[in-house]
């Protein structure tokens, strides 16, 4: 058995999409997980997306590094959630041929987060995708058990997206996990941080946009959340550290996949991780 790895985008925030993904095939990634939107405001698609252009360079780029998309990317149901912009993704997305549809509930008024959910679950679908919603300590969908409530309530066949700092930053911990489903954890993000969390909500987001550390070298019970998943569960490492900011991106996803490699050795891992 085998478990992908893949680069999220995070780990080089400064890096235009192309450089990422010829970094991220250079250091022996076989999986990216690629930006098509801004989280906020709802308009806002990625630069990649603004022309024609732009966006069969990104198709090209892909196919032509022999690279796989394990999700795009960051596809927030907003209070100003417009469906047609997601819709402006899904013709790129459906090229890519991504494994997961990451979504992040925003929006405090339930009944209209619910309808908009259901919506783009059914979008993601009619692309042959996994909707993968994931819980953020900052937004309106913040712990793991409001995302499966979410799931439960919209009668969907959404799936979650794990991020090991969030499930730290909401209070969660790896028992928390076994609330979800067998096979429902479409993938993880993982990284690491300190023990200790931060107060208040725009201090989590400056950690988990900017000073997280590389797997292995913090303080969360990494190899205790992803065993609670199944074997092949994919991993996406999603990291971005300002001690890496002046590197080159092909040296910071290398240290990065070397990190999440050497920090998940054992007999659980065996079989290792995909590198085709």
């Amino acid at each position: 058995m085998t478990r992908i790895l893949s680069a999220a985008p995070l780990c080089t925030p400064h890096a235009p999409v192309l450089d990422f993904l010829d970094a991220a095939a250079a250091s022996s990634f076989s999986h990216v997980g690629i930006r098509l939107k801004e989280p906020q405001p709802s308009s806002a698609l990625h630069k990649i997306m603004q022309t024609p252009e732009t966006r069969r360079s990104l198709v090209r780029r892909v196919k032509d590094l022999g690279l796989k998309v394990l999700e795009v990317e960051a596809f927030w149901i907003n209070e100003d959630f417009d469906i047609d912009v997601f819709k402006t993704c899904m013709e790129v997305a459906e090229q890519l041929t991504p494994h997961v549809f990451l979504v992040v509930g925003n929006d405090t008024d339930g009944g209209r987060l619910l309808d908009n959910f259901c919506r783009v679950v059914e979008l993601g679908n009619s692309a042959g995708m996994r909707t993968g919603i994931e819980f953020i300590p900052y937004t309106a969908v913040k712990t793991l058990h409001e995302a499966q409530a979410l799931i439960d309530a919209s009668g969907t066949d959404a799936g979650h997206v794990v991020d090991t700092l969030h499930l730290s930053r909401s209070g969660g911990s790896p028992g928390d996990i076994k609330c979800v489903p067998e096979g429902d954890v479409c993938m993880f993000h993982i990284c690491d941080a300190p023990a200790r969390s931060p107060e208040t909500d725009a201090e989590k987001r400056t950690e988990a946009r900017s000073n997280r550390l590389a797997p292995g070298t913090g303080e969360l019970p990494l190899r205790e959340i992803i065993d609670m998943a199944p074997a092949d569960t994919p991993l996406e490492v999603e990291c971005p550290m300002r001690v890496f900011e002046d590197l080159p991106p092909r040296e910071i996803l290398a240290r990065l996949r070397k990190a999440v490699i050497d920090c998940m050795e054992g007999p659980r891992w065996a079989a290792g991780v995909k590198h085709d």
